[in-house]
């Protein structure tokens, strides 16, 4: 009985630490990889739909860039899964844009931003 009340307090322990640090936003100062083509898939009901290359001279790859470069304030950490919807990958990266959040996924961790839905 003691060994599942301390079972149950390490839980709820790290729960709390989950919650605390998921709260907490951060500035990130995130850049493409130069040089280097990035996979773009467009996803529907999570099965991939389309697919296409963006060359590090494109206008898209240009616009995604410029993008973060004025979105860095305001992302939080997130544990979670997400289904994939307009999701650009490269080597060491992956970037969903959904329709009211992105993630980033990169060696930092994985961050979640809010945004205004289009």
């Amino acid at each position: 009985m003691t060994k599942v009340i301390q079972n149950t307090g390490i839980l709820l322990i790290g729960f709390i630490t989950l919650v605390v640090i998921s709260g907490c936003t951060k500035t990130i100062d995130f850049q493409f990889p130069q040089n280097e083509p990035l996979n773009l898939l467009i996803y529907e009901n999570g099965k991939p739909v389309a697919e296409r290359s963006l060359q590090p001279s494109s206008i898209e790859l240009d616009k995604l860039t410029k993008w973060f470069e004025v979105n860095q304030e305001g992302w939080e950490s997130t544990p979670v899964t997400y289904v994939p919807n307009i999701y650009v990958s490269g080597q060491n990266f992956s970037v969903n844009f959904m329709n009211s959040s992105v993630i980033l996924n990169y060696s930092a961790g994985q961050y979640i931003k809010k945004i205004e839905p289009k």
